[in-house]
């Protein structure tokens, strides 16, 4: 069957019919998805909020270049769905290397190929060798008064 004809087809259903079809095709085949979504939503430049803070992936960071500022993480989910690793930018590792178990949210990038960001551990927690970010009390300390000693940041 040629492209005009299922289009055709397609455009003949009722709405229920044509939504079902089309996510069976994308169950079937997920790596359609990134050109579907550019084609539906051209403007979309960020990512959905609610998706990053309740799904997150696995794997293990497999190659970082520091000089270049980026690397991969190997996920056999991501894999699966899109035949590649996931890009990550240096800042987004931290304290990662390579080798290591990590979380993280996946999305899109500009070239519709996957990339991490808020890289955490398994647990879900900061790399160890990252110090804490500061409470907002801390930064109200900070903020108050105008003596100089008073106005430097103290991390513990």
């Amino acid at each position: 069957m040629d492209a005009k004809s299922l289009t055709d087809l397609l455009c003949a259903l009722d709405g229920d019919s044509a939504v079902h079809l089309i996510l069976e095709a994308l169950r079937t085949r997920p790596a359609l998805s990134p050109a579907v979504v550019s084609f539906a939503c051209p403007a979309l430049t960020y990512a959905p909020a609610r998706g990053m803070m309740e799904r997150r992936c696995r794997g293990v960071v497999k190659h970082v270049d520091r000089t270049q500022g980026f690397g991969y993480i190997a996920s056999p989910e991501i894999e699966a769905t899109f035949g590649m690793d996931v890009v990550v930018r240096d800042i987004q590792l931290g304290a990662f290397q390579t080798g290591e178990e990590v979380s993280f949210t996946c999305v899109l990038n500009e070239e519709n190929k996957p990339q991490a960001y808020e890289v955490l551990t398994v647990a879900g927690t900061p790399h160890p060798g990252v110090a804490p970010t500061p409470e907002w009390a801390d930064w109200n300390e900070w903020t108050d008064g105008n003596d100089p000693k008073k106005r430097r940041l103290q991390v513990a």
